[in-house]
């Protein structure tokens, strides 16, 4: 993977004032028609590809030894008030910047996570159960179809820009509306590498 930004682009995300528009849709667009039409409005948003790229630099040393301890880490923090891993997390930049983009895409989204390219939580609208989702479907299937669908287009958006997955019923909530997973690559416009994942959990089957 090609680095792009020095770990200095920290200032550079310190310094960025991004308030987005609610991305607009067509006014028949509803439920997951108004999430996928949404996402070309902000997937490739600076903001949100500085955020992985820095990311992916500030861990790439990382074994996996070292995720499973992180990953160990965060579940311990749920549990207690001091929490330095989760909250270095939990109001950055990018969260903040995807709480602004579910809430104006409204109540199709229930929460959207971003993972840099080793399956790591750069961002999200809400705690995930674990920092680290390398092995996870939803992270593996979306990159393996992102670097195996040929070239990007002229947009920088590979032909697998948005890879469903199977619809999920929350556990032990029978009979609520189900949940489906939509993956997507992110591509470095510069590189066309792909860097990170977007994984979004929404209302309604696919």
């Amino acid at each position: 993977m090609k680095k792009v930004l020095s770990a200095n682009g920290f200032a550079f995300l310190a310094a960025i004032v991004l308030l987005s528009a609610a991305p607009a849709q067509p006014a028949q667009a509803t439920g997951l028609a108004a999430v996928q039409g949404s996402l070309a409005s902000w997937i490739d948003d600076p903001l949100l590809l500085a955020a992985v790229s820095i990311h992916n630099e500030d861990t790439a040393h990382l074994s996996r030894d070292e995720l499973v301890a992180m990953n160990e880490r965060w579940k311990v923090e749920q549990f207690v008030t001091v929490k330095p891993l989760t909250n270095r997390y939990k109001d950055c930049p990018l969260s903040i910047f995807l709480r602004d983009v579910r809430d104006g895409i409204g109540a199709p989204v229930k929460d959207i996570f971003v993972f840099d390219a080793k399956g790591m939580i750069v961002g999200h609208t809400s705690n995930p159960d674990a920092i680290s989702h390398g092995e996870a479907p939803y992270f593996a299937e979306t990159m393996a179809a992102a670097l195996t669908a040929g070239e990007p287009s002229v947009d920088g958006q590979s032909e697998a820009s948005l890879q469903v997955f199977h619809a999920l019923a929350e556990e032990g909530e029978a009979g609520v509306e189900p949940l489906t997973r939509l993956g997507a690559p992110l591509i470095d416009p510069l590189t066309s590498d792909v860097i990170g994942t977007v994984m979004i959990l929404a209302h309604g089957a696919k």
